[in-house]
């Protein structure tokens, strides 16, 4: 097998593994999170209720991702980018 044909079939199993965590981490996404619907109190601006409501339910939705560790191809790609030096 030529290097070229290698590195596809290197890069089509880290493809693979990046979607199974991605559809590991929406699945334990959707298990957590619950959107509550907007419903405005009258008690403050709808807008400002609006924000709040969208604010907090964003935080639901994403803060266990932000959690995630990187999958390993990115963390690599990141690790192969040089310091800038000054």
């Amino acid at each position: 097998m030529s290097k070229n044909a290698e590195n596809q079939v290197d890069s089509h199993e880290a493809a693979d593994q990046d979607r199974a965590t991605l559809d590991n981490i929406d699945a334990s996404t959707k298990k957590t999170a619950q959107v509550v619907p907007f419903k405005p109190s009258g008690k403050r601006p709808a807008n400002a209720q609006f924000d709040e409501w969208l604010t907090r339910n964003l935080h639901e939705l994403y803060d266990p991702v932000l959690k995630e560790p990187l999958p390993e191809m990115l963390q690599k790609l990141l690790d192969s980018i040089p310091d800038k030096k000054d």
